[in-house]
């Protein structure tokens, strides 16, 4: 492998220099302290001895404690840092041919974070030399980002997937023999008993196997538990001798990785050995096997989702109260969107919120990617720059053509996988309203029909036919109305992207209310109207006897489902 100077802080993507009142650990007082360091020096392998290999780790090492690994001094409240020569006797076991041409003793002595000497042992000893088939994921981060963020991101990343399978599961488990059961018979489920089988039991399943899902056996569930390469558990950060050959294996980890994730902030493309991580994965592994994962992201998901969740809560309280037969009886359509209004407004302050941070972070992060320049790096000793530059240019033929490769090719990648920053994947909208689609199935089995024969006559209907209508309602409304809704905002959201934020965000709140209502009632009358006639004629066609009772609204004065009529 490449021989790199191990000055990179933590790792190649730390850029955080080492504490110099913490004494690096001599290599025989690591041995002693317990760290798993039996594999060798690949000093002398004419005598037998095993080459060194350069190590992995189960995620679940990772995401122990709440990500306390992602931990540093900075957070504990010692923000002083100091760049100290180190002591030449805690060099003695290197091999002095190492140290020549890059390698400098300053070099090594800013290579790690402020680390106790047990703890870095202690660390170490998690990871284990890696297998022949290599590691799954290469962790390429920046330590001054916030540990919190980085560990919400990587169990999105790890996490999220299995979790969504598992809430959807146990959510069809419950609705088709509730639909089956109660619809057919026209009988009503028990309300509490449908909101906990179809709305909290999925959303806490998917709040557990996001959070735990690395505690799931490996035997049982491989890929909750990936093996990755992350600098603090594979590199010693005392032992002189080992941090030594941990650096200069880097790349030979890089390209033993199956993808690199590059847990992505403000500061990462001005961290040079950042860059370089992501260089080599570009080179050996291609920008598709590069996953860019902003710190933002996870938090503007399950952010919304949870606004979406509270605002099921409220729906599902305000329809089984005394306020919403008292506004069906004297207002019907009017008091129904008036109610809707308000029940939105609550859970918007939020959404709104998290919507302009997305869109100013996303904004920054394209601008970095588009104006990429190596001369904006810091790197924290200044020597390591023009070795870090010698191996771009190996790499890329020159550093221009690295720059370019960044700024187009790259460019493109993340733009495909996250999208421009005044819009937002179907997918991302699909599941945060998701909650919505729901409360679909927990209205259908579960309203009174006490509620239903409250309604005046041209909107009498039974329950099949309501089950109908309001699934037909709740699933346009979760996937249709407000990812519209949504993308609009977010449009919007940005044009107003230099307005204050409290400005902007009040803007914002009211272009959401008002395109959620004008959607909702344009899907009742122009869109759920001829669609739901042509159905209802088609099935009337080749299914004689099967007849669907609609009421006819008010407003409209069209052929509409009572969910769509009542709710928008």
């Amino acid at each position: 492998s490449v021989q790199l100077p191990p000055s990179m802080g933590q790792c190649a993507s730390s850029g955080a220099p080492h504490d110099g009142d913490t004494e690096l650990l001599p290599p025989d007082a690591a041995r002693s302290s317990g760290a798993d360091v039996t594999a060798p020096f690949e000093r002398d392998t004419e005598l037998g001895v095993e080459p060194f290999r350069w190590r992995v780790v189960s995620s679940a090492e990772v995401l122990a404690d709440f990500g306390r690994i992602f931990a540093t001094q900075e957070d504990r409240g010692r923000r002083r840092l100091s760049l100290l020569p180190l002591p030449p006797e805690h060099l003695g076991s290197v091999d002095e041919s190492r140290l020549a041409g890059s390698l400098t003793q300053r070099s090594v002595a800013s290579f790690g974070v402020n680390t106790s000497l047990s703890e870095a042992a202690a660390l170490y000893a998690r990871s284990s030399p890696a297998p022949p088939n290599g590691c799954d994921t290469f962790i390429s981060h920046s330590w001054s980002s916030s540990r919190r963020l980085k560990y919400l991101a990587l169990v999105y990343t790890y996490h999220h997937t299995a979790a969504l399978v598992v809430a959807n599961a146990l959510f069809a488990f419950a609705a088709f023999p509730a639909l089956s059961r109660h619809v057919a018979a026209e009988t009503r489920l028990e309300s509490s008993q449908a909101f906990f089988q179809l709305i909290a039991w999925p959303c806490v399943a998917y709040a557990l196997v996001l959070l735990f899902g690395y505690r799931v056996p490996r035997q049982s569930c491989v890929s909750l538990r990936p093996t990755c390469f992350l600098d603090r558990l594979c590199i010693h950060q005392r032992d002189a001798a080992l941090k030594q050959l941990g650096v200069e294996h880097l790349e030979d980890a890089v390209r033993g990785s199956r993808s690199l994730l590059v847990l992505w902030s403000e500061d990462y493309f001005e961290r040079l050995w950042c860059i370089f991580e992501l260089a080599i994965a570009s080179r050996e592994l291609g920008p598709t096997r590069i996953t860019l994962q902003p710190l933002w992201l996870p938090p503007f998901m399950l952010a919304v989702s949870l606004s979406s969740v509270a605002a099921v809560v409220i729906a599902f309280a305000i329809e089984r109260s005394g306020l919403y037969l008292a506004l069906l009886r004297t207002y019907h359509t009017l008091g129904m969107a008036f109610l809707w209004v308000i029940v939105g407004a609550l859970p918007s302050l939020g959404i709104c919120a998290v919507l302009r941070v997305k869109v100013l972070s996303h904004e920054r992060l394209m601008r970095q990617v588009a104006t990429f320049s190596l001369a904006h790096a810091r790197v924290t000793v200044e020597s390591d720059r023009a070795i870090v530059h010698a191996e771009l240019r190996s790499l890329f033929g020159s550093t221009d053509a690295f720059e370019d490769y960044v700024r187009n090719e790259l460019h493109e990648h993340v733009r495909a996988a996250i999208g421009a920053p005044y819009a937002i994947p179907y997918g991302w909208m699909a599941f945060m309203f998701l909650p919505y689609a729901w409360l679909g199935v927990v209205d259908s089995v579960s309203l009174p029909l006490s509620v239903v024969g409250e309604l005046p006559a041209e909107h009498k209907m039974g329950a099949q036919d309501y089950a109908v209508s309001s699934l037909v309602y709740y699933v346009g409304f979760a996937f249709l109305v407000c990812p519209l809704a949504m993308q609009l905002t977010c449009l919007i959201t940005y044009a107003g992207r230099k307005l204050p934020f409290v400005v902007g965000w009040l803007l914002d709140m009211c272009v959401l209310h008002m395109l959620v209502y004008v959607f909702a009632l344009l899907d009742s009358e122009s869109i759920g109207r001829p669609a739901l006639m042509e159905l209802v004629m088609l099935i009337n066609n080749f299914s004689p006897g099967v007849e669907f009772a609609m009421g006819w609204s008010p407003v409209a004065s069209s052929l509409v489902p009572l969910g769509a009529t009542t709710r928008s």
